[in-house]
């Protein structure tokens, strides 16, 4: 459980579209909306580790189906999320709970790499078919990734009491730039597969 939660900790840690979401959600709207985006994120890594750890054969196919449309999907929901964090004011109460933990779990769930990164992980360590190990060891990534998003929101609630409104207005602009280019990059990514 202990490796699973290292795991769990290094796939959530790396700074991308989900990391920059989570972060400005704190900053505008709070802990709990920040957190719980993240706690989206976690059971996405959680649902795919388990989708590996139980049915390791029918990952291939289901990457090669469907990659392109997830890929595309995703791409389309950051450019979507992307303009709505450029231009909303985003007031503290904004974003309800549920939005704040759905978006990001399907968001996460539209990302293929995510699921072959927990596929090469379990892989490696031999636990792909073994119920009680394997379970053990998603519940550990699970952890893992919510350790993750627990301090980063954490640490944009303290930096938000020190932050001026016109602080998290810059904060939110460049916020939707950076979505804007994680879609974009998705989008060529997608485009490679159809050429």
């Amino acid at each position: 459980m202990f490796s699973g939660l290292l795991v769990g900790f290094a796939i959530a840690m790396p700074v991308g579209a989900i990391g920059t979401l989570c972060f400005t959600r704190t900053l505008s709207q709070g802990f709990w909306v920040g957190f719980l985006s993240g706690l989206g994120a976690a059971t996405a890594d959680a649902l795919y580790g388990a989708l590996v750890a139980y049915g390791g054969s029918l990952l291939g196919s289901f990457v090669s189906q469907w990659e392109l449309p997830l890929k595309v999907v995703g791409s389309l929901f950051l450019v979507y999320l992307a303009a709505t964090t450029w231009s909303s004011p985003l007031p503290r109460e904004n974003l309800r709970l549920q939005g704040a933990y759905f978006s990001t779990l399907l968001l996460t769930l539209s990302n293929p790499s995510t699921l072959l990164s927990f596929a090469a992980v379990l892989t490696a360590q031999g636990l792909t078919g073994k119920s009680s190990t394997a379970l053990l060891f998603v519940l550990g990534c699970f952890l893992g990734s919510a350790l993750w998003w627990l301090i980063l929101a954490t640490l944009g609630h303290l930096l938000s009491h020190r932050m001026k409104p016109a602080h998290l207005h810059i904060t939110r602009k460049i916020s939707g730039v950076m979505l804007l280019g994680f879609a974009a990059v998705g989008l060529s990514s997608a485009a490679g597969l159809l050429s």
